[in-house]
């Protein structure tokens, strides 16, 4: 009897151990996550979160500690949605960015070349003066025989050697410190009977997105409502009369900022885009030490404001002088505003939201079509922002390590 049950016993035993093999062999099959397969960032380049595909759900990862991940976008099969676009170059005209204005007309070529095809370009120039030439918010021509404007439709040859004469033949301004005025010749150019007359030329039009390029060395004189800022001393004692003649309140009728530009502008243009490239220092590198040369205050807060983009004159150039200008800068920054002109066009993505909070921003990388682009990040809304998203269906990688909440 006792050997009997024995064998039940046994029998039973096997019988429990089968049935758990077939149980997971079962919970296998449909699909029981494996845990270390699931803490790994997915294929597709969404995040793996160890949460069972709930992105709110971090019960895999301890809080505080630190977890990578990777997300991928595709960006569409683009067309040119905004085949319109008006260029202005505003530019300072003192003689210390005598090269950093030729490598624009010489370098004019790579940014054409960049723009999508059957884009229809308009070329302008504004000088950066107030009232002491008269060419405060008008449009500049070095010649009475000279176009205001340079349209699509011109050979490439022409559109150069036309934009070098406007950026070479350039008049200076006392008064003001040299021609550091864009914020006012911009207002000015948006006041009657200005506007009306740039339209005549053929610029500003209102089917156009807009594009801005600042081109300066130094502060624009109306920026010194800025807060908490030490400017270079000005030796000529020009700037601050200036400032309080014509910015502040002035014949403008009310104070020049960039914001108060920006909101102008946006009025002009409803909906249509408004683009801004600052060719100034941003103070991401250190800047030249010539003359008064500063951070282009003004123009930099612009074109923050716009989401625009900016080619650092202070960007060295391989076995250069870091203390001397840097037109080859310029020439490359060309090609970059392209690039941004080009997504802006074809309205492609430039805003990629990231999966996970607390994302750590020095950790940020981003590939298009596998080039590392710069980017910003704002982490109230965790978004990441491309002024060069690539083109017709690039794929956008992001990178980063976010601290668990």
């Amino acid at each position: 009897m006792r050997a009997l049950n024995m064998k039940n016993t046994i029998h039973k035993l096997s019988q429990v151990l089968m049935l758990l093999g077939l149980c997971v062999f079962l919970a296998s099959c449909a699909g029981v996550p494996d845990l270390i397969e699931k803490n790994k960032n997915s294929s597709d380049g969404a995040p793996g979160d160890g949460s069972n595909g709930d992105p709110n759900d971090t019960r895999q990862f301890p809080p505080g500690s630190t977890q990578a991940a990777a997300q991928e976008f595709r960006q569409p099969a683009a067309s040119l949605v905004y085949n319109k676009i008006d260029i202005l170059f505003v530019v300072d005209t003192s003689g210390s960015l005598d090269d950093e204005r030729s490598a624009i007309s010489a370098g004019i070529l790579s940014f054409i070349a960049g723009l999508p095809a059957g884009a229809d370009f308009r070329i302008a120039v504004m000088l950066a003066h107030m009232k002491t030439t008269g060419w405060a918010g008008r449009l500049y021509r070095s010649t009475s025989s000279e176009p205001y404007v340079l349209t699509s439709d011109m050979e490439d040859g022409t559109i150069q050697t036309l934009l070098s004469n406007k950026l070479s033949s350039v008049p200076d301004e006392s008064g003001t410190d040299g021609g550091e005025s864009g914020l006012y010749s911009i207002t000015k150019a948006l006041e009657s009977p200005r506007l009306e007359a740039i339209k005549d030329q053929g610029f500003f039009r209102a089917d156009a997105a807009l594009a801005i390029a600042w081109v300066a060395d130094e502060n624009d004189v109306c920026s010194r409502y800025l807060p908490g800022i030490s400017f270079v001393p000005d030796p000529n004692g020009e700037e601050i009369p200036a400032y309080n003649s014509y910015c502040l309140t002035g014949d403008a009728g009310s104070p020049v900022t960039h914001t108060s530009v920006y909101n102008r502008l946006r009025t002009l243009k409803g909906s249509l885009p408004i683009l801004s490239f600052g060719m100034i220092y941003t103070g991401g590198n250190p800047i030249h030490e010539i003359g008064e040369n500063e951070i282009g205050y003004g123009y930099r807060e612009f074109t923050q404001l716009a989401q625009g983009a900016f080619i650092d004159l202070a960007d060295p150039a391989p076995d250069s002088n870091p203390n001397a200008p840097n037109p080859a800068r310029i020439a490359s920054g060309l090609a970059e505003m392209a690039d941004y002109t080009t997504s802006v066009l074809l309205d492609l993505d430039q805003d990629f939201v990231l999966e996970h909070s607390g994302a750590i921003a020095s950790s940020i990388a981003v590939t298009v079509d596998g080039n590392s682009v710069s980017h910003t990040y704002n982490p109230d809304n965790r978004i990441v922002h491309l002024t060069n998203a690539g083109g017709a269906e690039s794929l956008i990688r992001i990178t980063y390590n976010y601290i668990v909440e």
